[in-house]
């Protein structure tokens, strides 16, 4: 049995892998190369609840607070105001849902949204839930990112899908943490001349 989290101050750093490729699948670890080129690392200062075990699971919810967000093509904040949803269920796959706003240095504003699993060998699920920081490698944590912008400069934005995957972690001070997610954003280049 997972132990509950309280509301409480937390810090999540996330590198998400963004691939813009047919499908969205992930196999295996993301890296640079051909198919994949990185777009962001973003930190997230959020607060969780948590409603313990329900019919359905373990649930959780996360309050983002702001954050920040750097990369070679965009940069900027993190708005206020935005959140995310967790549940681990029953077999001990953790569902997520996350939405917030990004808004670049250029003052442009771009909506975010992700879907996700994680799941993993009983034992190091149990480290992962006890707070301890457990290499990327040793589970399965990948999320969906889809965007959303009224902004001419990034429309490019529109026309992609995307892969987030968990590689490093966050400290917290006075605040259980979780492993935190470096979302390092990968866009999938296409063959011929087209490009997104």
């Amino acid at each position: 049995m997972q132990p509950s989290l309280g509301v409480g101050e937390l810090t999540e750093r996330l590198t998400v892998h963004f691939a813009a490729h047919g499908g969205c699948q992930p196999s295996g670890g993301l890296h640079e190369g051909d198919e994949h080129q990185f777009l962001f690392t973003l930190a997230l200062e959020i607060q969780v609840s948590s409603l313990g075990d329900t019919p359905y699971g373990r649930r959780r919810m996360f309050h983002f607070d702001g954050g920040s967000f750097d990369g070679p093509k965009l940069k900027g904040k993190v708005l206020p105001g935005g959140g995310g949803w967790s549940l681990i269920r029953r077999d001990d796959v953790m569902e997520v849902d996350a939405r917030l706003i990004l808004e670049t240095n250029d003052n442009h504003q771009i909506y975010a949204a992700w879907k996700g699993l994680r799941h993993g060998p009983k034992e190091v699920m149990d480290r992962l839930y006890q707070g301890e920081i457990v290499d990327p490698g040793a589970y399965y944590f990948r999320t969906t990112p889809y965007f959303e912008t009224s902004s001419e400069k990034y429309s490019w934005m529109n026309r992609i899908c995307s892969i987030a995957q968990r590689l490093a972690f966050c400290e917290c001070k006075n605040a259980r943490c979780f492993s935190g997610v470096v979302v390092a954003m990968h866009q999938s280049s296409t063959a011929g001349t087209f490009r997104a």
